[in-house]
């Protein structure tokens, strides 16, 4: 094989490599873990548990997956964000949220406590559920959290440590029902444009 041979196909390789990987604007990697008790299984995500992407042409942040579970309200009673970036005209790029869900027809009380590792406390409340709806804590500022939720006879811990620097998005939903908890998580990633 001669010099111009091997240059022409490395040239191919590179151009449809890189055609690949701007070609698309679907998410490239859709994931789902759903823990409960002391087992958690993950795979491909489905359509259904995901939901699809939709990306404003001015706004490059993917939208977050759908609800995991099935019965959830569309839209939360409240949304609370966590590290709020002050002074800075740049958002993160990626989306990350842990969603509370009072999966009941009563109301409950809940403690949430959310810490940082590098930026410590970011919230530290009590909080009242109304029966069927959920809250969302959507996180800000890069670091690596630990959001623990507690009850009267329930206590959960979710974690939210994505790399900030790639266009993903993270939901975890924590569940509390008459019998405990039972906690869910989505990702989902694609090339950044």
């Amino acid at each position: 094989m001669n010099r111009r041979q091997v240059l022409l196909s490395l040239a191919t390789t590179a151009t449809v490599t890189v055609a690949g990987c701007l070609g698309s604007d679907q998410p490239s990697g859709e994931t789902t873990a759903n823990t409960n008790g002391d087992s958690e299984t993950s795979g491909a995500a489905s359509p259904e548990s995901t939901g699809t992407a939709a990306t404003a042409a001015a706004d490059q942040t993917p939208a977050l997956p759908d609800a995991p579970f099935e019965g959830m309200r569309a839209d939360p009673a409240a949304t609370y964000a966590v590290g709020k970036q002050g002074g800075t005209g740049k958002a993160t790029p990626g989306a990350h949220v842990v969603q509370v869900w009072n999966d009941g027809d009563d109301a409950r009380e809940v403690t949430v406590v959310i810490t940082g590792e590098k930026t410590g406390t970011q919230f530290d409340e009590t909080v009242e559920i109304a029966g069927g709806d959920h809250l969302n804590f959507a996180f800000e500022t890069p670091d690596v959290y630990t959001v623990e939720v507690s009850g009267e006879s329930f206590s959960s811990q979710a974690t939210v440590d994505r790399d900030w620097n790639e266009c993903s998005t993270s939901m975890s939903t924590i569940r509390v029902h008459e019998n405990g908890t039972e906690t869910r998580n989505t990702s989902r990633s694609r090339t950044c444009q």
